[in-house]
């Protein structure tokens, strides 16, 4: 199974280059959860030397990645993040170590007629809807912040769950998610996918962008025949790499194939 990345801002630098020093040079907000960092093992590593590893290092092991053998881990109290990350750099059970770096949305323009711009035009789309619009069993994941589920544009077009039940508080597919009816809140853990107009923007913005409706009203999406899968992460103050990974491992399990990432 793979995926295709659509309007992905996320990039791999060179060393000298790491989104870290990137982000913290251009604005004042955190670049990574303080005291937080993702382990990949290497393939093979039992749970019995994952266990092992992480009390001979002072660590707690927050939550495991299992379909990526990554691990989320933060220091305990008096233990400094960066002189761990240094005394694993050699160790032979891990692959690569990194921060829990934190992802923020793209910036979206709020010029009075930003949506009427010839962008549908210029990429043909009109001549591609000729051809198809995107059938319902083409599902879009937008991880991104929420989603707003009840805008008119979108209401139509959201995925839903269909093992799950609105509502009963039982984790009907047992997945682990419970409601997870429209997808999930990975930010907030929990199944509601749009909770502000304002911190909710961007999400519901991009998710109008790929999907919103051919119904002669207000703005049209690219392939306004597909579904979308709301994956809400980013939150007021951004969101982290775990709970991307987390997301992403969701839309897999789920049998999606295409995410998109605009952060």
């Amino acid at each position: 199974m793979f995926f295709s990345l659509v309007i992905s801002s996320a990039t791999c630098y060179a060393d000298s280059e790491r989104p870290d020093k990137l982000r913290a040079s251009s604005d004042n907000r955190p670049a990574y959860k303080e005291g937080e960092f993702l382990i990949k093992f290497k393939d093979g590593t039992s749970s019995h030397i994952l266990s092992a590893f992480a009390s001979e290092n002072g660590l707690k092991h927050e939550k495991s990645f299992n379909s990526v053998n990554i691990g989320l881990y933060s220091v305990k109290r008096g233990k400094s993040a960066s002189k761990v990350m240094k005394a694993l750099e050699d160790n032979g059970d891990i692959e690569y170590i990194q921060p829990n770096y934190l992802y923020y949305p793209t910036e979206i323009p709020d010029d009075e007629y930003f949506d009427e711009l010839w962008g549908l035009d210029a990429i043909d789309a009109p001549e591609a809807w000729d051809i198809a619009a995107g059938a319902e069993d083409i599902v879009v994941a937008v991880i991104d912040t929420g989603i707003d589920i009840n805008h008119p544009e979108l209401s139509g077009r959201m995925w839903t769950n269909p093992g799950e039940i609105a509502g009963n508080g039982i984790d009907d597919d047992n997945n682990d998610y419970i409601d997870d009816v429209y997808g999930w809140d990975f930010y907030g853990n929990n199944s509601s996918v749009f909770d502000d107009e304002i911190d909710d923007e961007h999400g519901t913005h991009v998710a109008g962008i790929i999907a919103a409706e051919a119904n002669d009203e207000g703005v049209i999406g690219v392939v306004h025949g597909a579904k979308i899968m709301a994956l809400k992460f980013l939150g007021p103050d951004g969101g982290d790499t775990a709970g991307a990974i987390e997301a992403i491992e969701y839309a897999k399990e789920m049998g999606v194939k295409v995410v998109n990432c605009s952060w």
